[in-house]
């Protein structure tokens, strides 16, 4: 209690509730998947090794970028259509190939996070991109899962290309 030298009427809180907590990361991701590379000193020291990263630029840094889409065709069909009351318009159609597209799509997941506001993530690499067009190998992705049994931090497992 303060001393108080002047007569008068004094209003001292007393706080009843104890001090606030300092806020922490309540959920930290963790993504599982193909990388085009995993590199933090050479080549491939990051497969199967969980890393804690920050940003895209630090996932970029160690994991590289996306697959690069090169046997992608896109045809389009152009049909005139009149609709009653409106004037006549063009609709086109695209369609594409899905078995020359890519299936690895953890960078692009990765993406969203971190415009999404992300922040901290592990991220664990279990190997680099394959062919276009193979399938995916679910006991290696399953591998990559079971490496994250040593962490405690993370608290959820994203595996996008397990679709």
């Amino acid at each position: 209690m303060a001393p108080y030298n002047t007569p008068g009427v004094y209003v001292e809180e007393i706080p009843k509730l104890p001090p606030s907590v300092a806020p922490v990361a309540t959920a930290i991701p963790a993504f599982v998947g193909y990388t085009q590379q995993a590199r933090a000193i050479v080549d491939d020291d990051l497969v199967l090794k969980p890393k804690r990263i920050e940003s895209l630029v630090e996932f970029e840094q160690y994991f590289g970028g996306p697959q690069p889409e090169t046997d992608i065709t896109v045809t389009i069909d152009e049909t005139t259509v009149a609709t009653p009351g409106r004037p006549a318009g063009i609709r086109a159609t695209a369609q594409i190939d899905g078995t020359a597209r890519s299936n690895h799509i953890l960078h692009y997941a990765m993406q969203l996070f971190y415009a999404n506001g992300g922040k901290s993530a592990y991220v664990v690499s279990v190997g680099t991109y394959l062919t276009l067009g193979d399938d995916l190998d679910r006991a290696t992705l399953e591998a990559g899962i079971d490496e994250l049994v040593k962490f405690d931090e993370p608290t959820l497992i994203v595996v996008p290309e397990a679709q």
